[in-house]
């Protein structure tokens, strides 16, 4: 069905910007519109827009912009030019900057979701602690990060309870921002085959639904830095992509202080975050989307970020340590082998040759 303007929004600048980006604003959720991000090549509604801060956010890669800050990436023009929007203060200046106000990025991101569920410790369950075994997280890490087991459970909006989202048997990791959680990422610990003969038992079709390996929730937020409150802003900051692979770091003494951006890009909040600490090791995944990150990171990361890539020709950190590279089988031993010393400036790096190289060669580190 058309999208039907809102009566609240009829004169928004939002709407015109969406529609000459080719924006979908078929569904809409209370005061926000949650719509697909054409950057994925799928339907799935990710994209969310508030048409009230006209303020864009995915969150499935993590791409976040103002309405007009985008338009102008796309067209090289000034929205409120275009649109005939001119200055609220009644100025000289016929049009106000191509960009609103930023937005107050020490306040935590705002939530409307709620969970309901039983959870346990998840050391204490045979699911989660089997699969935390298998990927080499001891009970010392699961417990600082404060790893639960969701035996039974599902989140909702505030004010949609109805929309739920099932967390059933799931290793869940609680996403906190002073004190004030914002998000939770439930983790698939039994695969896709088994999530796929569960179906098939229930009389289901697997082609008709979406295996997701990592959920988080509808009105939830990532656009912070995960263990904020407990990262060391004075010593060295080892930042990973995913929660495992800085898990991962974390079982090292000499790169415990780490931590995720949960996705690919880095948001404009979270490069933000990034600059408060005084060293930044980026330690990139090594495929494209790892590659994608170093390019965001180059844009606009702190100045003096380095990078340290994974060797052995394993994908990432969590593949360290779960004993896949040939010459060490975990992340203490790598670093033994004088790993962090090979930290390099990316703004040396030529990030199109790397991946072009490393994507094709294992990297030394002897």
């Amino acid at each position: 069905m058309p999208y039907e303007l809102d009566p609240r929004y009829d004169a928004d600048l939002g709407v015109s910007i969406c529609q000459e980006l080719g924006v979908d604003l078929k569904r809409k959720i209370s005061g926000r519109v949650m719509t697909s991000h054409g950057d994925h090549g799928h339907k799935t509604a990710c994209l969310s827009i508030n048409l009230d801060s006209n303020y864009a956010r995915c969150f499935s890669c993590g791409f976040s912009r103002s309405l007009t800050g985008w338009y102008w990436d796309e067209f090289g023009r000034s929205a409120y030019a275009d649109f005939d929007r001119g200055s609220l203060d009644g100025g000289a200046n016929p049009f106000r900057s191509r960009e609103p106000e930023p937005p107050n990025f020490d306040d935590p991101p705002e939530v409307g979701f709620a969970f309901d569920g039983t959870v346990a410790p998840a050391k204490s369950h045979p699911l989660s602690r089997a699969y935390l075994k298998s990927r080499g997280i001891p009970d010392a890490v699961a417990d600082e990060a404060r790893m639960q087991f969701c035996i039974k459970g599902f989140t909702y909006l505030r004010n949609d309870p109805q929309k739920k989202i099932y967390f059933t048997e799931r290793l869940i990791v609680p996403i906190y921002e002073k004190s004030k959680l914002i998000s939770i990422e439930g983790r698939d610990v039994k695969g896709e085959a088994a999530w796929s003969r569960q179906l098939r038992e229930a009389g289901k079709n697997p082609n008709d639904y979406e295996y997701k390996k990592v959920l988080f929730p509808r009105g939830s937020s990532v656009d912070t830095l995960w263990r904020l409150e407990r990262l060391n802003r004075n010593e060295t900051l080892y930042v990973t992509e995913g929660i495992l692979d800085a898990a991962s770091l974390m079982t090292c003494e000499g790169t415990k202080n780490a931590t995720a951006i949960f996705h690919a890009i880095p948001t404009e909040r979270q490069l933000y975050l990034l600059k408060s600490f005084s060293d930044v090791v980026f330690v990139p995944d090594l495929d494209t989307a790892g590659f994608n990150t170093l390019r965001a990171l180059k844009r606009g990361g702190p100045v003096g970020t380095r990078i340290l890539f994974i060797p052995d020709g394993v994908k990432d950190a969590s593949d360290v340590q779960q004993g896949k590279a040939a010459r060490f089988k975990s992340i203490s031993e790598l670093v033994n082998m004088g790993w962090l010393e090979k930290a390099e400036p990316l703004s040396r790096l030529d990030v199109d040759e790397i991946e072009r190289v490393l994507l094709l060669a294992p990297i030394d580190v002897s």
